[in-house]
């Protein structure tokens, strides 16, 4: 089958393995779509600490060199820690030399000179608590760049790629299910639901959710990544994740698992204004956010505004840095 970018989001909710296997498989599947020459890789990433960037489970699709991995080391300890943080969470995805030239320019240069590559493609799956993973693909020579990506349709692939982490990360934690929430037929026809999946503006969200998906897998849309990662949101009313679930007699259900990003607490802040928050504070646009929740565009605005009103924040900009004040303790 020709890679697209369907088959990416099948590997990201394909969780019944460990997460080094996960990222592994998600890697593999992206790196016809992404690789610039020199490799796709993959790690996990904990940016919630105040003093520290916590970065683990390095994978590489096969094929890759390995050894790229170790001036990565090298630029984790480099770097300023600011601009490690900067680089993850100023955009969803797109090239390091492309970041907006104040007030990155300077350090992009010197990071670009530790690691030893011309440039780096990057899709930040960070989710509102700031853990994630992140999928890369350094160039190494410029004249053998890969195909360019697009950042509209990858900016939407870091949103799964955020959730279906926090979802896998989960599971290998807590080492069991708790049952799903609803279960539901491939033609999006609900067979089972409880505690708020029995809600009928939450049931007929599910429903519709799930034809979108099964839609975007046919084979005339998923060969149009625009239209198939368009379809596919990364969650349903900012609280479920669609998972395929197979009997044993082979028969296909999706269930809706609970996946709501836990994040710092804010004072005065509902817990979905402290997610709406989190992700723009991670570089989302409205748009964005509202894909990644499963809401719509008009609630993300509302939550936004009211948590502007509740932090006494003049502007966007303002609040987000009020918002990261509070997440890392850092002074005014």
């Amino acid at each position: 089958m020709k890679p697209d970018v369907v088959s990416v989001l099948e590997r990201i909710y394909d969780v019944d393995r460990s997460p080094e296997d996960w990222l592994a498989a998600i890697a593999e599947a992206a790196a016809p779509l992404i690789d610039q020459g020199a490799g796709t890789f993959g790690y996990f990433v904990d940016l919630s600490p105040a003093s520290r960037i916590e970065v683990s489970g390095f994978v590489g699709a096969p094929g890759s060199d390995m050894g790229h991995l170790a001036s990565f080391g090298q630029w984790t300890e480099t770097v300023p820690l600011w601009f490690q943080r900067a680089i993850h969470l100023s955009l969803p995805c797109g090239f390091g030399t492309e970041f907006p030239p104040e007030p990155y320019f300077p350090e992009i240069e010197s990071a670009m000179k530790v690691v030893g590559k011309a440039d780096v493609f990057g899709v930040n799956g960070i989710d509102a608590a700031k853990r994630g993973a992140v999928l890369t693909a350094f160039v190494a020579d410029s004249s053998l760049r890969g195909p360019r990506p697009d950042p509209a349709i990858w900016a939407r692939v870091a949103s799964h790629l955020a959730t279906g982490a926090r979802l896998v990360q989960e599971l290998a934690a807590v080492g069991a299910r708790e049952a799903p929430e609803a279960v539901l037929s491939p033609d999006g026809s609900l067979e089972h639901a409880n505690a708020s999946a029995k809600e009928p503006e939450a049931r007929d969200a599910l429903r519709e959710m799930v034809r979108r998906i099964d839609r975007a897998r046919t084979g005339a849309v998923r060969q149009n990544a625009d239209e198939a990662s368009l379809l596919w949101e990364a969650m349903v009313a900012g609280r479920w994740s669609l998972l395929d679930h197979f009997d044993t007699d082979g028969r296909r259900y999706v269930v809706a698992r609970v996946n709501e990003a836990v994040t710092n607490p804010l004072a005065d802040l509902s817990e979905r204004e402290r997610q709406v928050m989190g992700l723009a504070a991670n570089g989302r646009s409205n748009k964005l956010i509202a894909y990644e929740l499963g809401v719509a565009e008009s609630t993300v605005s509302t939550l936004l505004s009211r948590a502007q009103r509740k932090l006494g924040a003049a502007d966007r900009v303002d609040l987000i840095r009020v918002y990261l004040q509070h997440c890392w303790r850092l002074g005014p």
